[in-house]
């Protein structure tokens, strides 16, 4: 099983929460990791993302930096889903 990692930028509109995470997190750009394994079947070679680690702080910001913990794929889509409800 192959393993790979890819960058991206997520921007949210609005403050947001995040399971783990005592407080509202600011709107921004955040800067995101994928992680994503190798999975093979009988249709061929797919990438299928296993969890994504996000920098603090939003792009711009002033504030201590660090990351979160290891996000699961599917809450920072819902997070992301969200977000572009309320917009």
């Amino acid at each position: 099983m192959n393993k790979r990692s890819r960058s991206t930028t997520v921007r949210f509109h609005g403050s947001f929460q995040l399971p783990g995470v005592e407080h509202a997190l600011p709107e921004g750009e955040y800067h995101v990791i994928h992680n994503e394994v190798r999975c093979v079947g009988d249709e061929g070679a797919v990438w299928r993302r296993v969890d994504s680690v996000m920098h603090l702080p939003a792009i711009g910001m002033r504030g201590p930096s660090g990351r979160l913990p290891e996000i699961s794929a599917g809450v920072l889509d819902a997070a992301l889903e969200q977000d572009r409800r309320r917009a």
